[in-house]
């Protein structure tokens, strides 16, 4: 912790803002995000998709990168019912996409 707080007060003395680039990645959603040195980004999936790996919480490094890996977010499967009525009878049919 003291490496951290030292680099912090170094950098901050010559007047180098640490800035991490944005965290966004494909099928995904920043709920919040602090881009200086030690902030946390904090990351969900998008509606219809679920994560399958990479992290969702992230901190900004001094040199500049986020912790971890960007996370991976996959389209779920949803099922399709249809219904078709034929001969006064009702009849389903599902389809996973």
């Amino acid at each position: 912790m003291f490496l951290e707080e030292y680099r912090y007060v170094i950098n901050r003395i010559f007047f180098l803002e640490i800035q991490c680039p944005n965290p966004l990645v494909n099928n995904t959603n920043v709920i919040s995000v602090n881009r200086s040195l030690g902030g946390i980004a904090n990351i969900s999936c998008a509606v219809g998709y679920r994560q399958i790996s990479g992290d969702m919480l992230r901190v900004c490094h001094d040199n500049g990168t986020w912790s971890g890996s960007p996370p991976v977010c996959k389209g779920m499967y949803t099922t399709i019912i249809t219904s078709i009525l034929f001969d006064k009878s009702l009849y389903f049919f599902s389809k996973f996409l």
